[in-house]
């Protein structure tokens, strides 16, 4: 077939999916809608009617806006406007607190925004503004996630979107107030910055959807629209976060989340650990889609290299499309699936990308056999696969899991210079230009804030006591621009401390090196855990043995076999650093050095400290080595000298609570029991990197 063939054939069938999404729209006095397909917690299947870009009615909407542009044909603009009028009636009689972009009411509110582009009515920019307005609130109490897909990085990107179209200042403070929640909630990695750490995940994930690659994209388009240049160092932090887990052998990033859609599979789980198939628990799998892998961290790459044209993400970028390039060994393969979220269909936007961005014809061409081999399956099975990935499914009607993404998909073909991606939906303004903001408030977040919040989540302490050493360099270097150093920011402000503790005086060397020395401790056993679920199971399976033995009779218990936990570490410091009275830190430059224990205990969610007295660090430091209770409890005892019965009667009585509130707590565990599995693999992941 030749191009023009082609590309007509393309055309026609974008028509007929668009002439077939009017057959099936449900008319009603407040417009028109469409039933999509859903799948629910419990893997049941519906037709549901929703307002939103990813499976709603939004994104049939933006497909109609797109054909009405690409043929000049009115019926399919009248469409849009009679479905756009159905989702603002669904908004105003349907409240929410989600105001995310794919899945929310921001989504929405870019969908009017789009309205406002082909019609030039203004009341569609009004209706945007009044379906955003309670998200004010949502922003001071917003959900747990953070991530692009359904959290507070989508809001973001749908605030940034609806202030580049009306310019209102009240956008840019939730604007401000967004950014500053993703600050927050920030965790650090060995190298850079994730977000959502979860018990059920590996390790915080990689990926465009639910992983830093999509909200490293909204923080380059919210530094894109506000000329700052920390959100984009945010960014660069996100990325990084993601390259250090590039795997050569499945030439992709791995997707760490947790197959566990029913809590009775952590029992599946359990029987693994303890048959010691630790794999299972650190090991990624090899996906690539728009929402996870390569197709979605290459789009991101390439926003990357567009707005800030580093040449160290070029190397990302190619990785990215030669994983996809692999992947379309079987796009002609029976049961091939060309849907935006995780179909070939999504593949194509990184070609399509990739040619809009450097004028390859070869990118484009890559795109048009992706569509011929559509058009081919289609002609054979008679239908589009869904989304869903259940067998037996009909076509679906949504953007990103049916035909209107797949139409939208051949319009992009088409025409992908001027048919925006909807899979990459960058900003074309920055803040100041058409817009009512004052100058003095695009500047809403600077390097000092951002890396103070960063380097606070590991060296809070140390950097308080820095700063009461060294207030000039701190303030200095908390506020210096680090764009485009690709430097991690803890390794960064180590090398600090290290060189402004040297030039100190012995008395406060001591002490500034008391506390970084606890710190860095902490977070390198935070940092060698070689994944979340797995302790999170270790804790499961070391909580029920410990229930059991803590609750055993106090013959059989004396004769159990304890040890130390393997994962607990000790820590001696020679001031108070008590994480919960910041007022000691100042209080300890002046004081004179003690002695202080603190364990260390790896958590799914965190390292936990605790500090401990010095009698329950002898208790504890008797199990360093497998002991008997009984054997520890005379022990102890005998080094109390003689003292009386009565004494020795309350002393074995307070060592024996001693151990049983450490074995309750996972510091002790049964020396030959489940528990002490932990520790007898190597704790860390190293993955190859060919970058």
């Amino acid at each position: 077939m030749t191009t023009r063939l082609m590309k007509k054939a393309i055309l026609e069938e974008a028509i007929r999916i668009g002439d077939e999404l009017l057959a099936k729209a449900e008319s009603d006095e407040h417009g028109i809608s469409w039933s999509t397909l859903s799948i629910d917690p419990d893997h049941n299947i519906t037709w549901q009617e929703s307002e939103d870009i990813y499976s709603g009615a939004s994104g049939i909407v933006i497909f109609l806006l797109e054909l009405s542009k690409k043929t000049n044909n009115i019926r399919y603009l009248d469409a849009a406007v009679e479905g756009m009028r159905w989702v603002e009636h669904y908004c105003q009689t349907n409240p929410t607190d989600n105001f995310t972009f794919f899945t929310g009411r921001t989504g929405v509110c870019y969908s009017l925004i789009k309205m406002f582009e082909a019609t030039a009515q203004r009341k569609y920019l009004d209706e945007a503004l009044a379906i955003a307005s309670p998200c004010i609130a949502y922003l001071h109490s917003p959900p747990a996630g953070n991530d692009l897909l359904t959290g507070t990085a989508g809001t973001l990107l749908g605030l940034l979107h609806l202030h580049a179209a009306t310019g209102e200042q009240w956008i840019l403070e939730a604007i401000n107030t967004s950014i500053g929640h993703l600050v927050d909630e920030a965790q650090c990695g060995r190298k850079g910055l994730y977000w959502d750490r979860s018990p059920f995940r590996i390790r915080g994930l990689c990926g465009f959807s639910h992983g830093a690659a999509g909200i490293g994209f909204a923080f380059l388009e919210a530094g894109y629209h506000l000329q700052n240049d920390a959100l984009y160092w945010l960014a660069e932090q996100a990325f990084l976060y993601e390259s250090q887990y590039y795997d050569q052998s499945i030439m992709n990033w791995p997707d760490f989340r947790v197959q566990l859609s029913d809590p009775t599979e952590c029992q599946d789980y359990e029987r693994e650990y303890l048959a010691g198939n630790f794999d299972l628990f650190t090991n990624g799998r090899d996906l690539n889609a728009w929402c996870h892998g390569a197709v979605g961290i290459g789009l991101s790459r390439l926003r990357f290299l567009q707005l800030m044209n580093q040449p160290s993400c070029h190397n990302e970028v190619e990785a990215a499309i030669a994983k996809t390039l692999n992947a379309q060994d079987d796009v002609s393969s029976p049961g091939s699936n060309f849907t935006l979220c995780h179909g070939h269909g999504g593949h194509a936007d990184l070609f399509l990308e990739y040619y809009r961005l450097f004028k390859d014809r070869r990118y484009l061409s890559f795109a048009e056999t992706i569509a011929s081999a559509a058009l081919d399956s289609k002609a054979k099975e008679k239908l589009y696969l869904p989304g869903i990935p259940v067998a037996g499914l009909p076509e679906d009607t949504s953007l990103f899991g049916g035909i209107a993404g797949i139409g939208y998909f051949y319009l992009r073909v088409l025409n992908p210079l001027r048919t925006p991606s909807i899979l990459l939906p960058g900003l074309k303004r920055m803040v100041g230009r058409n817009t009512r903001s004052s100058p003095r408030r695009q500047r809403i977040i600077s390097f000092d804030q951002i890396r103070r919040s960063i380097i606070n989540k590991v060296f809070r302490r140390a950097l308080f006591v820095a700063e009461e050493f060294f207030p000039e360099e701190i303030a200095k270097y908390l506020s210096a621009n680090n764009t485009y150093s690709q430097t991690d920011e803890k390794e960064a402000f180590k090398e600090l401390l290290g060189r402004l503790i040297s030039s100190l005086p012995p008395g406060k060397r001591r002490c500034l090196t008391d506390i970084f020395s606890l710190e860095l401790q902490r977070a390198r056993i935070d940092e060698s855990n070689a994944s979340h679920f797995l302790l999170h199971i270790e804790e499961v399976i070391q909580t029920k043995e410990a229930q059991r033995l803590a609750g055993s009779e106090d013959e059989l218990f004396l004769n159990q076999e304890l040890s130390l936990n393997p994962r607990v570490e000790f820590k001696a410091t020679e001031w108070n650093w008590s994480v919960a009275d910041q007022t000691l830190w100042k209080d300890n430059i002046h004081l004179p050095p003690d002695t202080y224990n603190i364990l260390l205990i790896p958590a799914a969610e965190a390292v936990v400290e605790e500090s401990i007295s010095s009698f329950s660090f002898m208790v504890l430091e008797a199990f360093r080595n497998a002991a008997r209770v009984t054997a520890v409890m005379n022990e102890i005892t005998r080094s109390f000298g003689h003292v009386g019965p009565e004494h020795k009667a309350t002393i074995r009585h307070k060592i024996v609570e001693q151990i049983r509130t450490a074995l309750v707590a996972r510091i002790l565990v049964s020396a030959d029991g489940p528990g002490s599995h932990a520790g007898k693999f190597a704790p860390g992941l190293e993955f190859s990197r060919s970058f």
